[in-house]
């Protein structure tokens, strides 16, 4: 059973549907063999990412520019798709350009966690406090949580 990097198994159940309606707390993953519905994992995150589509500039060492997409956000990381290429603890800043902010959220520092055919996932080490509020805003407005 595949589970994205950043997904934490609790385990796995079969649920009638209409308890498997709430999409923060399950999210289907197969069909059975037997035919007898899917089968739902129970998922816990520490932060809910939410499901966006704005650029990103990915800087490496302080030379070099990469554009990016953020895919998914949450306050302590995101996840982009890119050109770069990147290994797992790789270390990069952000830049974060939202659409509708005065200017782009700088996170200084942030670890690739995981990377692959998706994208990559960064998991924010350092950000000032004023970004962090501008992150925080942002990430409230958003209203459409992903598992």
């Amino acid at each position: 059973m595949k589970q994205s990097p950043s997904t934490r198994l609790i385990s796995t159940v079969r649920l009638p549907f209409q308890l498997a309606a709430s999409k923060l707390l399950f999210k289907p993953t197969r069909r059975t063999r037997w035919g007898k519905g899917p089968v739902y994992q129970l998922v816990t995150r520490r932060y809910l990412r939410f499901a966006t589509s704005f650029p990103a500039m990915l800087i490496h060492r302080d030379h070099f520019e990469h554009r990016g997409t953020v895919q998914d956000l949450s306050i302590k990381g995101c996840r982009i798709s890119s050109m770069i290429q990147v290994f797992t603890g790789m270390q990069l800043s952000v830049r974060l350009h939202v659409p509708g902010a005065s200017g782009a959220i700088l996170v200084q520092n942030a670890a690739v966690r995981w990377c692959g055919a998706q994208g990559m996932g960064l998991e924010f080490l350092v950000i000032g406090a004023a970004e962090e509020d501008r992150l925080k805003r942002v990430v409230q407005n958003l209203d459409t949580p992903r598992g």
